[in-house]
């Protein structure tokens, strides 16, 4: 399983080793999920509910525009 740390306090563009894992900006992140959930449409693949934060993410998503 890869290791990621979400720091605020780096420069966005900028993804650093640390301490075996990966630090990157959340920013940087939270585009990754998205662009990820604006692939494919949500009724073809949803999240499932245990994952309350993830799926809020794909609802708004899905239904920003």
């Amino acid at each position: 399983m890869k290791q990621i740390a979400l720091l605020v306090f780096m420069p966005r563009k900028e993804t650093r080793p640390l301490g075996g894992g990966q630090a990157i900006h959340v920013s940087v992140f939270l585009k990754r999920i998205t662009d990820h959930f604006s692939a494919f449409p949500m009724t073809r693949a949803q999240v499932p509910e245990q994952f309350p934060i993830l799926r809020a993410l794909q609802f708004v998503v899905q239904y920003r525009k």
